[in-house]
């Protein structure tokens, strides 16, 4: 597995959930033994998860042994030790075993609460409307939002770098104060930024504005203020002093946003739909074909939330998909417009299942305008952008309780 080593010494066996703590034991381990890093191998010939996982000292711990950590199906975990000197003295077997002890007593130390703060805002874009502002602090999905009272400029950035600003975007973030319980605060910020990514993803959805995480959470012991700078420190064509930005629309947030975050625990589903979402919109200036793909899949999993899945009783493959995305496509399209999207199916199977790109992505960075519209500005201005308006406009049903509550059999 490219581990040299001329012995090997069991140190012990632990109970490990492994893939649920397997990453928090590691962790703990690292922490306590000033280990510097890790590497993991799989079996010869096999990616995926590591069948053995090797701790590594840093430069300044020389003479002292590898140490391998070898998962098992049962929830345990075998610790060993190798190297090519010497084998190991009886001392640093037990050092390691104790080391193995005390990170699996610490995943049974009650949680911690951290206090953390982020930045979400509008996403930078040459297409993007007028500028919005939150009316006033809030209070949603136990996080509190304050406005920034400074606008932020920063330049678009293209598909293909560019020496110079084309396009400077304006807006005014949102600091975003959330509290999470975990025994780590590497655990705690998956789940803030889990829970950030959901907010900003309703937001947008009500809002109809491309909101999104600006900055990651970051652990705040003492909870102080967050000031939005005028403009990123490599924004060096910005002017440094730039106009105050004083027209604006407010927004709030929904009064529903705690209905819809107990819908996206209770389904898998629709969190997925909505993360899809999400998918698109973050790619869709630059990569349009990749997010037509977004939308459509995020479409058919709300098809799949009205209707029954009727399979096949030859094959057993899925029937009637095609049916069921356009009759979805219906609850929020007239007939006209749902037959017209309903034809940009065969556009993202094309994508999927030939490679093919339809919109000016072969153009990186161009913006194509003019009096006639071509093929390619044409599948990102139309398509493209009403595909995601339906998509949005299915999520926001589904969330606001809006859909059908069982599934129905499509006639």
């Amino acid at each position: 597995m490219g581990i040299e080593a001329d012995w090997v010494v069991p140190v012990g066996v632990f109970e490990i959930d492994w893939l649920g703590n397997g990453d928090e034991w590691l962790q703990k381990i690292r922490e306590i033994s000033d280990y510097s890093g890790y590497v993991g191998y799989t079996e010869e010939g096999f990616p995926g998860r590591p069948v053995v996982i090797e701790l590594r000292p840093d430069g300044s711990q020389s003479g002292n042994p590898k140490v391998l950590v070898i998962p098992h199906e049962n929830n345990t975990v075998t610790v060993a030790l190798a190297d090519t000197f010497p084998e190991a003295n009886r001392s640093t077997r037990d050092y390691w075993e104790d080391v193995a002890q005390q990170a699996t007593s610490a995943l049974n130390i009650p949680a911690t609460t951290y206090k953390w703060v982020a930045l979400i805002g509008e996403k930078p874009s040459q297409s993007a409307g007028g500028t919005i502002k939150l009316a006033e602090t809030s209070q949603a999905l136990g996080m509190r939002l304050t406005p920034s009272e400074t606008a932020l400029w920063e330049p678009v950035i293209n598909t293909v770098s560019s020496l110079s600003v084309e396009h400077v975007s304006v807006s005014f973030p949102i600091s975003v104060h959330g509290k999470s319980t975990a025994r780590t605060w590497q655990h705690a910020r998956k789940h803030a930024s889990g829970e950030l990514s959901r907010l900003a993803a309703i937001l947008a959805l009500d809002w109809n504005i491309d909101i999104d995480v600006r900055e990651r959470p970051s652990l705040v012991p003492n909870w102080p203020p967050v000031s939005t700078p005028q403009y990123p420190y490599w924004a060096k064509e910005i002017p440094e002093s730039p106009p105050e930005i004083t027209e604006f629309s407010t927004v709030a947030v929904p009064d529903w946003i705690g209905d819809a975050r107990k819908k996206l625990t209770n389904s898998r589903k629709l969190d997925f739909a909505v993360a899809m979402h999400m998918e698109g919109i973050r790619i869709s200036e630059n990569h349009p074909s990749l997010a037509l793909v977004s939308f459509v899949s995020c479409i058919e999993a709300i098809s799949l939330m009205i209707y029954r899945e009727d399979k096949c009783s030859n094959c057993s493959g899925y029937t009637r998909i095609a049916e069921k995305f356009r009759e979805t496509l219906k609850k929020v399209t007239t007939d006209a417009e749902a037959s017209y999207l309903h034809r940009v199916y065969n556009d993202r199977s094309r994508t999927v299942h030939g490679g093919r790109l339809h919109g000016g992505e072969l153009g990186l960075g161009i913006r194509d305008f003019g009096v006639s519209s071509s093929p390619e500005t044409e599948f990102a201005w139309e398509i493209v952008r009403r595909m995601k308006s339906v998509s949005r406009k299915l999520l926001l049903l589904a969330l606001q309780n809006q859909l059908p509550q069982s599934r129905i059999r499509l006639e």
